[in-house]
């Protein structure tokens, strides 16, 4: 071990990433405890990010990582990046749920909601489990604008006129200017008018 972890030295200030990648993999064949393999496969996953631009290869590290310590937080926020990087975009969202799991501050949940709603709408093409996600959002910020907005555009989108209407009055009740208040009842008039509603479209 002493021998291997003098040639990782040597190896790390000669910029000699394909020896040190091969060194750090007999250092992982022999390492004793959980916490040394977590620490070399930071160290592998680092080096194929960030000095060979393999994201799928700095991903399976990380999947090393999260195999021993399910809860690594740093890993799993990596991870998406990675998981990006290469179009994975399902396993994208599973993470972000699996974050959502071990994470209780409110602002941080919010916003691991946010993202993994984005990925549903955008790349996976899964409105409804989009839509669980934003109202899982409202759940904690009843007025939250975000997830009013997304949640009245997908509901829209879906055809389901009366979720999205309920959304936007929301959203037209919480505006700050008229004109945006305006913007929000002029939207729930069309939305009326075209399902058919034409007294309630005028009301509006």
């Amino acid at each position: 071990l002493d021998a291997l972890k003098g040639l990782d030295r040597i190896f790390n200030r000669t910029n000699r990433y394909k020896e040190l990648l091969t060194n750090l993999d007999r250092q992982l064949a022999i390492a004793a405890t959980p916490r040394q393999k977590i620490n070399l496969y930071e160290r592998v996953a680092s080096i194929h990010d960030e000095e060979f631009l393999d994201y799928k290869s700095a991903a399976a590290a990380l999947e090393e990582i999260l195999k021993i310590d399910t809860a690594h937080e740093n890993s799993l926020t990596s991870l998406v990046r990675h998981y990006r990087a290469l179009d994975r975009w399902e396993d994208v969202a599973n993470l972000y749920e699996r974050h959502l799991k071990l994470v209780t501050d409110v602002p941080r949940r919010i916003e691991l909601l946010q993202a993994r709603g984005r990925v549903l709408t955008e790349q996976v093409g899964s409105p409804e489990r989009a839509m669980a996600s934003y109202d899982a959002i409202l759940e904690l910020d009843s007025q939250h604008n975000g997830a009013l907005e997304a949640l009245a555009r997908l509901r829209e989108a879906s055809g389901d006129a009366t979720a999205a209407l309920g959304a936007i009055e929301t959203l037209a009740g919480k505006a700050a200017t008229p004109a945006a208040k305006a913007e929000q009842w002029v939207r729930a008039a069309k939305l009326l008018e075209g399902r058919g509603d034409r007294d309630g479209a005028i009301e509006r």
